[in-house]
């Protein structure tokens, strides 16, 4: 496991973190005050309120849960 240096840089934003014993990846929250609503083909920027410091030789991928991207098409 590595260490991760991660930064808040909203008050309310939440730190990632694992949700269930088994899981895979940690859970990326969205850092916004009002409800965003996409319509078909639309795309937009969520904030997360976070920075995160990734070592050299990582990657960070963002992933739509799989209930959600399949009951709504979000990926």
């Amino acid at each position: 496991m590595i260490s991760l240096n991660i930064k808040k840089l909203k008050p309310g934003a939440i730190v990632p973190s694992y949700q269930t014993e088994h899981a895979a990846a940690v859970d990326l929250c969205a850092c916004i005050d009002t409800t965003i609503v996409l319509s078909h083909s639309e795309f937009k920027v969520i904030p997360t309120g976070i920075a995160i410091a990734l070592p050299t030789g990582y990657e960070a991928q963002i992933r739509g849960r799989s209930g959600n991207a399949a009951k709504f098409g979000i990926s």
